[in-house]
């Protein structure tokens, strides 16, 4: 078998991790709109916020893949994400913005 902590296993992965990479960036884009008009997500709390705050945890975390291209695509989000007026006067991001 492969050993779980050798790059051989990364490398087995990386078509996976480069599909959820693009598939993420793709759906945040593409809801904009309804994530900086909901009330429950862009006030920063509740179920919905949650929801939204954990799915972007795991954006920015991809941030730090072994990957260039996962990282290129994930940065490319976040300054698509921190040019977009409507986003960044929402707290939706606050919570992200240390790790990005």
């Amino acid at each position: 078998g492969i050993d779980p902590n050798s790059i051989d296993v990364l490398v087995e992965q990386l078509e996976f991790h480069r599909s959820i990479s693009k598939m993420g960036s793709t759906l945040v884009s593409s809801h904009l709109a309804h994530i900086t008009t909901d009330k429950d997500i862009s006030s920063g709390s509740g179920a919905k916020f949650d929801a939204v705050s954990s799915y972007l945890r795991l954006l920015s975390e991809m941030m730090s893949h072994p990957s260039g291209v996962i990282c290129g695509c994930q940065i490319n989000t976040w300054v698509g994400l921190l040019r977009d007026p409507a986003i960044v006067r929402t707290s939706v991001l606050s919570p992200h913005l240390g790790r990005v």
